[in-house]
This record gives C-alpha cells, structure tokens and sequence, in this order.
C-alpha cells in the first residue's frame, strides 16, 4: 500500500503541476534503492537502517504534511550496530500508519537510537496517543521479536508500552559492531 499511495501522490502532483512532485519522487527513489539493496542482506549496521528511515520519513512528510513532525537521533556510539535489516523500519512505519496518519491532529515521531551500558537500544514513539484496548499484535511486530530472539541468542527484545500520552516501542540488543561483510 505504501509505495502504491506514494505513486498515487507522485501522479497527481506531477499532473497537477505541484512542485512537491518532484522532491517525492527524488525520495522515493532513494528510499527503493537503500532499501532494496539492505534488505536482500542479513545484516545492516544502524547507520544504513537509519538512512532507510529518513527516507521513509521524508515520504511520510511530503504526503502528511504537517500532520507529521520527526525527530530522529543517531548516537555516533552505535551507528556501526550490526542488526537484521528492516527493524527498525518497521518500528517507525508502526508508529506513522497506527499513529500518526490514523489520527487527525498528527504528531510527532521521535526515533533515539543509543547505547544503555551493554546494550543498544532504539526507542520509537509516536505523540499520537495510546493503542485501543482491543489491539493485538501484528505480523510485523512478532517478526520483529523473533528475528532479534533469533539473531541475538535470545538477548535482543521489544517491547511497547503507553507512556506520557505515546505509544513507545523499545528494541534492545547486546552491542555489537563488527563488521561480518566480507
């Protein structure tokens, strides 16, 4: 649906001569080639996740307008984290699709990827409010759980809570930064 509503956009602001057709495309297209390329891969480091969630975002923002605020910050400390591609994109989109866009205030995204002594941890809230009270958890999510399960021998978990008004998912995972490419 995503990149189906994003062509939409394109397409109708391309036909009408609105000028925000361009800078759409322009992150589209980066968005398809970061994470085409990432995502074919079992290991990404934070730094490259976190440029596929720029690009995402920038999409969001063109298509939300002010609806969507964000706030994404990469602690230098872990951006060489080694973690299964798309974790943290799913984490955001999450947070846009079930949050923001679903409401008609917006809000704000704030994505902090961090160290917290032996751990990373990557925290993603939406200002949007609080989940209903008959949400279940998706597919996207329980993959997420089971590849960090998996990936990090049963030490890397997420969680979600209601905190201050926002839905807050929080990823840890033991640090670890080296470089398994070849």
């Amino acid at each position: 649906h995503f990149i189906f509503n994003t062509l939409s956009a394109v397409q109708h602001w391309v036909d009408s001569g609105d000028p925000r057709g361009g800078p759409l495309l322009h992150s589209l297209t980066a968005f398809l080639r970061s994470s085409t390329e990432a995502l074919g891969r079992d290991e990404v480091t934070l730094e490259e996740e976190a440029a596929m969630v720029r690009h995402y975002l920038a999409i969001m923002q063109a298509r939300l307008g002010e609806r969507l605020r964000v706030e994404l910050q990469l602690e230098t400390g872990v951006a060489g984290q080694r973690l299964p591609p798309g974790l943290v994109l799913t984490l955001v989109e999450n947070a846009v699709e079930h949050g923001i866009a679903a409401s008609l205030a917006g809000g704000l995204v704030r994505v902090r990827c961090g160290a917290e002594g032996a751990d990373c941890v990557v925290t993603v809230s939406d200002s949007a409010g609080m989940l209903a009270p008959d949400w279940l958890e998706g597919v996207g999510l329980s993959n997420c759980r089971e590849r960090l399960a998996q990936r990090f021998d049963g030490r890397g978990t997420l969680t979600l809570r209601h905190e201050g008004g926002c839905t807050v998912s929080t990823m840890r995972l033991p640090l670890r930064q080296t470089d398994t490419r070849s």
